[in-house]
């Protein structure tokens, strides 16, 4: 999981997504708030809160859904 503690006392959101195998490593490297899901081999978690830089999860869950979604819709997405 993640080596830094979460207060529990406050709800915690996390959100799920696909990262590409190569991005995999340094996103979870970093620890804290991205961690590695218990599933899936390129499915990695965040806990989201006032800590999260926005641009950064935008772009990783247009590049998830990009991995996801028919070659046909992935043509139409505007990616960063």
């Amino acid at each position: 999981m993640y080596a830094r503690a979460v207060d529990t006392s406050e709800p915690v959101c996390v959100m799920q997504f696909r990262c590409p195998n190569e991005e995999l490593p340094g996103l979870v490297g970093g620890g804290f708030p991205f961690f590695r899901a218990g599933w899936g081999a390129n499915v990695v978690c965040v806990v989201l809160g006032d800590h999260v830089d926005w641009t950064e999860v935008a772009e990783l869950l247009t590049e998830s859904y990009c991995l996801l979604a028919p070659k046909k819709l992935v043509a139409l997405v505007n990616r960063p």
